[in-house]
């Protein structure tokens, strides 16, 4: 495909130069099997012998419209891409093709990635290559900045293995059922983020109530061990109805757990920051958690 042709009006409506349009028919039949089937063996209407006319069929036309504009480099780029097309057996549609002309990808992916980000975990994915960009580093784009949601879709895209990408989640399937808790239990997250809070009020005020279980390195809030020489009291309240009971009355008491800094963003703020920042929210934590194990009689 030469950049010196030019597209053709026909009517009101703008072709792609025949030569290109012929080449373009040629080249998908070759590269995808299924093609011929699916859009067409020719991209022209048959006369009453099955010969090809010089009239455009339906197919014909809409790739022929769609892709008036492009340029012979850009089709040259589009062929290109389709070598890292994650589906291999079917061909693009022309809307599809088009993107991997013109550099679209990038736009399209980034555009549903950023609507994920607003629509929250309800969202349902259409676009595959966004899918597999986002999910395996989910927590890095929760936790980004919207400013460097582009940089990091960029970086992802660079590092996309297109012939072993995961298919679109099937949203015809009812979705499984989160386990139920134990009623008048407090959720296992929240027990475990109250529990990480009165270990640390604990082990910073009075340690030795642990009196260092053995286990204590492989469960950093306590240990699940009953050969653990835990007293009956540090057993009670890291149980789940022990801790359960404890944040209900943290609720309906005057203390507040501090929020959780994010992660910063270190072209802004050094690391310097960043960990003063952090130290004073334990530190906040700390203070508020063992001011209430004191008035719960935990500490004394």
């Amino acid at each position: 495909m030469q950049n010196n042709q030019k597209s053709v009006t026909n009517g009101t409506e703008k072709n792609m130069p025949t030569k290109w349009l012929d080449a373009l028919w040629l080249k998908m039949s070759a590269l995808y099997p299924a093609w011929d089937s699916m859009v067409g063996l020719h991209p022209y209407v048959l006369d009453e012998n099955k010969k090809p006319t010089s009239e455009l069929n339906s197919k014909g036309q809409a790739w022929s419209n769609e892709l008036a504009d492009l340029t012979g480099d850009e089709l040259k780029h589009g062929f290109d891409s389709l070598k890292t097309r994650a589906e291999k057996s079917f061909p693009p549609s022309v809307l599809e093709f088009k993107d991997l002309c013109t550099g679209n990808e990038y736009e399209n992916v980034l555009d549903e990635i950023i609507t994920r980000l607003q629509d929250g975990d309800t969202y349902q994915w259409t676009n595959q290559l966004a899918f597999n960009v986002f999910m395996p580093v989910s927590g890095d784009f929760k936790t980004a900045l919207m400013g460097n949601v582009p940089k990091l879709v960029k970086h992802r895209l660079k590092m996309i293995d297109r012939d072993s990408m995961f298919p679109l989640p099937d949203y015809s399937k009812p979705a499984i059922e989160k386990p139920k808790t134990q009623k008048g239990i407090a959720p296992e997250q929240q027990r475990q983020i109250f529990q990480s809070h009165m270990f640390s009020a604990i082990n910073n005020h009075s340690p030795q109530l642990f009196e260092q279980p053995e286990n204590q390195k492989s469960n950093r809030f306590v240990s699940a061990d009953q050969n653990d020489k835990l007293s009956p009291l540090m057993k009670k309240i890291f149980s789940a109805q022990g801790t359960t009971e404890l944040i209900n009355k943290f609720k309906a008491s005057d203390y507040i757990i501090p929020d959780k800094p994010l992660k910063p963003d270190f072209l802004r703020f050094s690391k310097k920051d960043w960990s003063l920042k952090y130290r004073n929210y334990k530190q906040k934590a700390i203070e508020a958690f063992t001011n209430f194990l004191v008035e719960q009689g935990v500490l004394s």
